[in-house]
């Protein structure tokens, strides 16, 4: 079971049942827009299906794997294809946090280094992505709520109430939803982090989730955040190459070294010399170009193209010695095919 979670990148999408009844327990707390984020958004259908109640809505996403990414990308306002340590996200800005991490250790950054948990890595990082009196659902499983994240829930967070997944959902998944409201400034409250380690330790058994909270948890406006920060620190070579395609020189570039179609209109300021004529056929802007031979009236087609070509000279010196000198050069290759008769030529 832990190996397929690995293979799955710890992906097990929230049962729409459980989505439905948190979207029924979300209220806006003013008209206004609503902007929310999941750090590990997966295809965005839970995302969306949560959020159902809350309108107008600006939805957005982090995901590790590549192919959910780009489903998610088709379903919210703005999704990042990255690692949740490797985006910067404005601090403050989002009025709901849905969080629903991988459930395994985090990889360790040095051999001597301490491995922690990924439920508290996606947890510290949504927390600060949340604005003041803005509302954190969490799903996981009920024994993580352990001496790691109860004290840190208790501490950022009022208002907690945890329920269990309703009926057969709770027996396949032992999950539990978390509800609750970022306080204004962080403070300890033990007596908050020991009702959840009970959970926890399985010495208190939360309610069922029930068809919606009453009253429902109000989900408060977004903030003013021009531009809003919410990019990856590292470069995908795949977004830049589409970047690049989409925004970047790379069209210019392209009109730039491409011989233009239309070179029957080229004409240039001053007569051509005939090495002038002879760099503009070998440069391609005259390839497939249809002209006459003055000398037969015939039709030709012409292209050009350069070759390296080698010299070699050799000197003798008068104690008998000699000194053999190799020079590379370019030479101009011109071929001609003649329509009527078939016959090619080259001029070089």
């Amino acid at each position: 079971m832990r190996l397929a979670g690995k293979i799955k990148l710890g992906y097990y999408p929230t049962p729409p049942t459980v989505s439905a009844t948190i979207a029924r327990s979300l209220v806006p707390a003013a008209p206004g827009l609503v902007r929310v984020i999941d750090p590990c958004c997966g295809d965005g259908t839970a995302l969306c299906d949560v959020t159902a109640t809350l309108d107008p809505v600006e939805r957005y996403g982090i995901e590790l794997h590549r192919g959910r990414a780009e489903a998610a990308a088709r379903a919210l306002t703005r999704v990042i294809h990255a690692d949740i340590r490797s985006v910067r996200v404005a601090n403050g800005a989002f009025g709901l946090v849905f969080l629903n991490p991988p459930y395994d250790d985090d990889t360790k950054a040095e051999p001597d280094e301490a491995t922690r948990r990924l439920e508290l890595v996606f947890l510290q990082a949504a927390l600060r992505y949340l604005q003041p009196n803005g509302i954190l659902v969490f799903v996981l499983p009920d024994r993580r709520l352990d001496r790691r994240l109860a004290p840190v829930l208790a501490q950022h967070l009022r208002d907690l109430q945890v329920f269990r997944f309703p009926g057969e959902e709770y027996d396949r998944f032992a999950q539990v939803v978390l509800f609750g409201i970022r306080k204004d400034s962080p403070c300890r409250d033990e007596g908050a982090a020991q009702i959840l380690r009970a959970v926890g330790h399985g010495l208190s058994i939360p309610p069922d989730l029930p068809a919606a909270l009453d009253p429902p948890y109000r989900v408060p406006a977004a903030p003013a955040v021009h531009p809003l920060l919410f990019q990856r620190l590292a470069v995908d070579p795949q977004d830049l190459v589409g970047e690049i395609e989409q925004h970047g020189a790379y069209p210019m570039l392209l009109r730039l070294l491409t011989p233009s179609a239309g070179a029957e209109g080229f004409r240039p300021l001053m007569p051509l010399r005939r090495g002038h004529l002879a760099l503009v056929l070998a440069s391609g802007h005259l390839n497939n170009e249809l002209v006459c031979d003055p000398r037969t009236g015939h039709p030709v087609l012409i292209k050009g193209r350069t070759e390296k070509a080698s010299t070699r000279s050799e000197e003798t010196h008068a104690d008998g010695s000699r000194t053999i000198t190799e020079r590379d050069t370019l030479k101009i290759v011109i071929t001609a095919l003649d329509l009527r008769t078939g016959t090619l030529q080259t001029v070089q």
